[in-house]
């Protein structure tokens, strides 16, 4: 009997295992304003180290990324107060794409778009369309 239990528990615990792996591989933004001459992004939660990147929105539905505006350095959890030089064509209401990329390069460095690529949850990057306030 015990054998059984032990079976089933196995086998549940695989079949939750993709679930909380897909919600692991996720970007949340909250409060990205223009402070100054700054984009800047009052928190953001992110599964893993790596460099958020900030995109211009181009299409007319705003999701697929554009020109990349810039970067910033982010831990793995919670980031408060993630800044980016703002354009000074990007006003309150505009959208942008922030992405999650990895740090392939030298750690600490600076960003690289030939090197440090963006991370992917299954066949599409870690990302969030926000507006900017």
């Amino acid at each position: 009997m015990h054998h059984a239990i032990h079976i089933f528990f196995a086998s549940a615990a695989m079949l939750v295992l993709p679930v909380s792996v897909l919600h692991a591989q996720a970007l949340k933004a909250d409060d990205v304003r223009i402070r100054d001459t700054f984009i800047v992004v009052g928190t953001v939660e992110v599964p893993t180290d790596g460099w958020l990147v900030a995109h211009r929105a181009e299409s007319p539905t705003g999701v697929m990324p554009g020109e990349i505006i810039g970067a910033a350095p982010v831990k793995a959890g919670s980031n408060k107060d993630v800044q980016f030089p703002a354009p000074e064509t990007l006003q309150p209401g505009n959208a942008i794409i922030l992405m999650l990329h990895k740090d392939a390069g030298t750690i600490g460095g600076s960003f690289s778009e030939s090197d440090d690529k963006p991370i992917m949850a299954g066949e599409k990057p870690v990302m969030e369309e926000v507006k900017i306030k």
